[in-house]
């Protein structure tokens, strides 16, 4: 590929350490210069011996532009990106929790394809390409999401790049975070009937999180098993609880008169299923989130609101009742008591 002809590499080195690699040095054309390792091997060798004579047989035959950068198994550029990414995801998925992954693969495939369009050796990229990237792919997204893509790939690279990181020269914006509002009784019942009639899931969605004060992704990846309504509880699973421990919320009877449909419905469901109703597969991460924001500028209000708004008014609600921010912490399940007080500004 004419992006290899332009690199210019340095004699191979030897380095004898616990494992045995040939250490070479890429310079790119836009002056980067790379620490790239292969073993070719060596290390297959039981003694030293061994491992001496596999190593000036592979230093006979090392082409730096044939073994650094082909694919696996002798496969295009492609195969090597694919095998990196698979290789990425094999080593995490066992500490990734499932809103991790969903938040990992979805950033991987598009870099992916993004390589694949473009032609781009994945050990190559360079500062300005990862810059290119993220004014194509991520330009017209949020700031914070343009933080996210950042991150993602650049923990990425660290798997198999450790130095010249292409994606730590690219800017992380500062995160602007609005605060959301609460509902006034007047505004909240004007929301919810409107989101009633235009979409009866969203609406059971948004009274969910007003009364039980489950977060928007805790009560998208609820199932009908959580719910006990003999105890009328709600156990939150410590891999869906963004605590990282099981939690129990009550239902009150607020709720309960909205749950004839889920107390029918087999156990493994979620409640939130991708039909409408509950389902063995669930919305989209972002499904609730979009169309409750278009419902609410339909309805006349700004960015400062949005589904958090409801967790936000029903702690406003239960405090108005009981006039304890303690009640209302031991409620939100918060640990701390300066972050139930932010909940209660309004």
């Amino acid at each position: 590929m004419e992006q290899i002809k332009k690199i210019l590499f340095s004699p191979p080195v030897l380095h004898k350490g616990k494992r045995w690699n040939l250490v070479v040095f890429a310079t790119l054309p836009t002056g980067t210069t790379l620490r790239l390792k292969t073993c070719g091997g060596i290390n297959r060798g039981n003694t030293t011996e061994e491992k001496e004579k596999k190593a000036a047989a592979f230093l006979k035959k090392f082409k730096p532009e044939r073994d650094l950068f082909t694919g696996v198994n002798n496969d295009s550029y492609q195969a090597k990106l694919d095998y990196y990414i698979k290789q990425y995801i094999e080593n995490h998925k066992y500490f990734w929790k499932p809103r991790t992954r969903d938040t990992y693969l979805p950033i991987l495939r598009r870099f992916n394809k993004w390589c694949k369009k473009n032609k781009i050796l994945v050990k190559l990229l360079s500062d300005d390409q990862a810059n290119l990237f993220m004014s194509e792919a991520v330009g017209s997204l949020h700031r914070t999401t343009h933080n996210l893509y950042k991150t993602s790939l650049q923990t990425f690279y660290k798997t198999f790049r450790k130095r010249d990181n292409p994606f730590e020269t690219v800017i992380k914006f500062a995160e602007c975070k609005t605060p959301q509002r609460a509902f006034s009784n007047l505004e909240l019942n004007r929301v919810l009937n409107y989101f009633h009639e235009k979409d009866p899931q969203l609406f059971l969605f948004a009274y969910f999180i007003l009364f039980t004060f489950l977060r928007v992704e805790e009560t998208r990846t609820l199932r009908v098993g959580d719910i006990d309504f003999n105890e009328n509880i709600i156990r939150l699973r410590f891999e869906n609880s963004k605590t990282n421990r099981n939690r129990f919320h009550a239902l009150t009877p607020d709720i309960l008169d909205h749950m004839d449909q889920i107390r029918k419905s087999a156990l493994n469901f979620y409640v939130f299923g991708s039909n409408g109703e509950p389902g063995a597969t669930m919305r989209g991460r972002n499904h609730f989130g979009e169309l409750a924001r278009k419902l609410l500028d339909e309805c006349g209000f700004d960015s400062h609101y949005s589904l958090y708004s409801f967790r936000h008014t029903g702690a406003i609600l239960l405090y108005k009742q009981c006039h304890d921010v303690r009640i209302v912490q031991q409620a939100m399940q918060h640990t701390n008591y300066g972050t139930t007080e932010k909940y209660l500004r309004n």
